[in-house]
């Protein structure tokens, strides 16, 4: 070996420092590619630092970086810095040097493949030792997560969710205000869920009942009951006794004290057993779309033990929540929490869930919510849409089933119904006639009044400021209550056009001066709930009332459980302001909510009109389509001409989730948007590291 050697290599090692110093101060981009990582754009950079010219050398010093790249739990850092082609008489050094971290990111993964060392002779010289590096960079799928079987439950697996809203729940029908959402999270079971046909039509599938028969004069349907359904915590099997038991309980035609927010439908008369396993229900009206409305697409309630009651009592039941679905619940604290965990005595008669326990928080403040998502205090959530871009760059990613809500407002206190739709039986109302909105039923000039006035409102409302301003810019203007812009009769009968409401100030202010309200007047009850865009929207719209209309409004900021009580006793007879999570098909019954027909106790919309009634009862005569398409379409054209209520505008809305703690959630349709639309959660199969 040549004693020169090692001087002249210190040489050159010296010479590569000094020109990498001197280079930092002086470069150029260049912007060579970009890479897509899921919620991320990496963009690779080819940076020239410095070119140098020496006698007998060319150095050219560059510096490749792969910028910083933060995903949800991950940072993932690649550089390259290259001293190349250094030309002396005789040889050619090539000098490199790599910084590469092996980086696992959702869907991608950066790995150094091959690493050469190779002899380089040069003549005159001993052998000169060089490095060669190959880099392949791959983009590979994540890991798949461990295959788990359906009915297999991972120990100690849990998932939480965080939601805006968590209604009254019970274990007595009677007073189970959100029975419904038992049956949505996998706590309880309807008689029948949602499913779709090949045409992606709604129909109602077996649950509960493994098949059903609807006598030819449309009086009953009997329920053939699955056998081998079993309640939790040992209450026993489910027979016809506790179907019966629990429609009845919670239907307050048959048991007054109900207070059920949905339920009976007004269709559904007493059930009766006919043997074990079949329960009758017989119908106050049976029309063409009743079955699907016992769904879990709509608010079909689950069943519940007979036998818990009867041994325990009300207020255990109370307490003590005793359904037949893959979950228990454990815990149900209003305005608070929802803990369930994997039912203990691994008896479902279809599926355990793969999820050991779930917990579902109540977190107002949207930015809170979504904070908990980003640290993982939180696996899924009702997240704003204006946040969704910004989840989804970072990872998250939407639940399969969702669905549109829309804002709403209710014009109420117009109780006009003197008598039961149903048993003739006097109803008493109370009605503030000093709300401008509000007018006895026999009187014509006060209800053009009450009328005129709700449209004046109605038309100064800024749709598209709203749209924009607090929507996102995404959805669209809406105008009528009661039918959903994306349903398809909306689009059939031009509702953009037919049911239409102008942006007219002006008009609104004619108006309003023609009845003597030109100098305003204050209205000191409209119901927006205590936070959120129900509460945003309602502030933009006071705003304009009090600049164009001298209206000035007074925001009550309640929660829903606190207020929703004036709506079962008919005593509201302000606005109400609010999302509507329900979105199912406009030709149902669902004017029953604007009648006296679910009284004493049912959800009401703060109005007992009776032409809503008349509605429900005629399309209970007929299974005619088309004939209930007609009376729709009519009571609509009523509702919009009368103002009793408007829309501004729908938003689309789904669960937000994390990805790497959900693998797949397989979701039942939805009509109805109940916590943030977590839905069939024993369908959630974790990730299993």
């Amino acid at each position: 070996m040549s004693k020169g050697f090692p001087f002249r290599w210190a040489v050159v090692a010296i010479s590569v420092a000094m020109l990498l110093v001197l280079a930092v101060a002086c470069g150029t981009k260049e912007v060579i590619k970009e890479v897509q990582v899921p919620g991320e754009t990496v963009v690779v950079e080819k940076e020239v630092i410095k070119e140098v010219q020496v006698p007998g050398e060319t150095v050219t010093v560059t510096k490749e970086v792969i910028r910083e790249v933060k995903v949800p739990g991950e940072t993932v850092v690649v550089t390259q810095e290259v001293i190349k082609e250094i030309a002396v008489p005789g040889e050619t050094i090539t000098v490199v040097k790599e910084v590469i971290k092996e980086v696992r990111v959702p869907g991608e993964t950066v790995v150094v493949t091959q690493e050469v060392i190779r002899e380089v002779a040069v003549p005159g010289e001993v052998v000169v030792v060089t490095r060669e590096v190959i880099k392949e960079v791959t983009a590979a799928p994540a890991p798949a997560a461990a295959a788990i079987s359906l009915g297999t439950t991972v120990p100690f697996s849990k998932i939480t969710g965080v939601t805006g809203r968590i209604g009254t729940g019970s274990g007595l029908p009677t007073d189970c205000v959100w029975c419904h959402t038992f049956t949505v999270i996998g706590a309880g079971e309807a008689l029948v869920m949602a499913g779709k046909d090949v045409n992606g039509t709604y129909i109602a599938q077996p649950w509960v009942a493994e098949s059903w028969t609807t006598a030819s004069d449309l009086s009953y349907t009997d329920w053939t009951i699955r056998k081998g359904i079993i309640f939790h915590q040992g209450f026993g099997e489910m027979t016809a006794e506790d179907v019966v038991w629990t429609f009845n309980a919670a239907n307050p035609a048959i048991t007054p004290e109900a207070v059920h927010d949905t339920m009976p439908l007004p269709a559904v008369g007493r059930l009766e057993v006919v043997d074990k396993y079949t329960a009758r229900m017989n119908w106050n009206g049976f029309a063409a779309n009743t079955i699907i409305q016992m769904t879990d697409l709509g608010e079909g309630i689950p069943i519940h033990s007979k036998t818990a009651f009867d041994q325990k009592g009300t207020e255990w039941l109370r307490a003590n929540i005793i359904l037949s679905g893959p979950f228990e619940v454990t815990q149900w604290t209003v305005q608070d929490k929802i803990r369930m965990i994997a039912r203990q005595d691994g008896q479902h008669w279809d599926h355990m869930p793969y999820l050991a326990a779930v917990d579902i928080v109540e977190v107002l403040e949207a930015s809170t919510r979504r904070a908990m998502l980003e640290v993982n205090q939180a696996q899924m959530g009702d997240i704003p849409l204006k946040d969704w871009p910004g989840m989804i760059d970072r990872g998250f990613k939407l639940a399969p089933e969702g669905t549109s809500v829309a804002h709403g407002v209710l014009f109420q206190g117009n109780y006009w119904e003197t008598t039961h739709p149903r048993t003739g039986e006097a109803v008493e109302r109370n009605l503030d006639l000093t709300r401008p909105w509000i007018a006895a039923f026999d009187d014509e000039a006060g209800k053009l009044r009450a009328r005129d006035v709700r449209i004046a409102l109605s038309q100064c409302v800024d749709r598209e400021a709203i749209l924009e301003t607090l929507l996102s810019g995404i959805g669209r203007p809406a105008y009528i209550q009661y039918i959903h812009p994306d349903a398809g009769l909306y689009a059939k009968y031009n509702g953009d056009v037919r049911w239409s409401i102008p942006f007219d100030c002006v008009g609104s202010k004619a108006l309003l001066v023609k009845h003597g309200y030109g100098d305003g007047f204050t209205l000191n009850d409209y119901w927006a709930g205590p936070s959120g865009l129900p509460l945003e929207i309602g502030e933009a719209m006071a705003a304009l009332w009090l600049a164009e209309l001298n209206v000035k409004v007074e925001i009550d900021r309640q929660t829903y459980s606190t207020m929703r009580p004036t709506l079962i006793a008919r005593t509201r007879n302000g606005m109400h302001g609010d999302f509507c999570t329900d979105s199912s098909d406009p030709t149902w019954p669902n004017e029953w909510t604007w009648s006296a027909i679910g009284a004493p106790a049912g959800w009401n919309s703060g109005n007992e009109l009776p032409k809503a009634s008349e509605t429900v009862l005629a399309k209970e005569a007929t299974t005619d389509q088309g004939e209930i398409e007609r009376l729709t379409v009519e009571w609509l054209d009523y509702i919009h001409e009368n103002r009793f209520g408007f829309m501004t505008g729908t938003l689309p809305n789904r669960t937000v989730y994390n990805p790497t703690a959900i693998a797949s959630w397989e979701m039942r349709p939805m009509t109805s948007f109940r916590l943030g639309g977590m839905k069939s959660l024993d369908k959630v199969q974790p990730v299993v590291k």
